[in-house]
């Protein structure tokens, strides 16, 4: 499975609109995908990644407010420690 996703950066547009394709062996792995890539940007406001489509941007944002607290948790902070 391929899906394109395009960079957005509000405050140097210069660096919007970049497109780049992930690849996976099924929408669960798309969109963890998806979601590692915003988490890594997650403290540049501004700054976030979209799927360049409308339905399957829906089908992330409904992954999103199905996905199980522990693995929310796990995604968010990976192996870091949690005081």
């Amino acid at each position: 499975m391929e899906a394109n996703i395009v960079y957005t950066d509000q405050y140097r547009p210069q660096y919007s609109g970049r497109v780049e394709t992930l690849t996976a062996p099924n929408e669960d792995n798309l969109f963890e995908q998806m979601y590692k890539k915003n988490n890594q940007i997650r403290y540049c406001n501004g700054c976030s990644y979209a799927f360049q489509g409308e339905k399957i941007q829906e089908r992330y944002i409904t992954w999103l407010k199905e996905l199980p607290h522990q693995r929310s948790f796990n995604l968010y902070y990976g192996n870091g420690v949690v005081d």
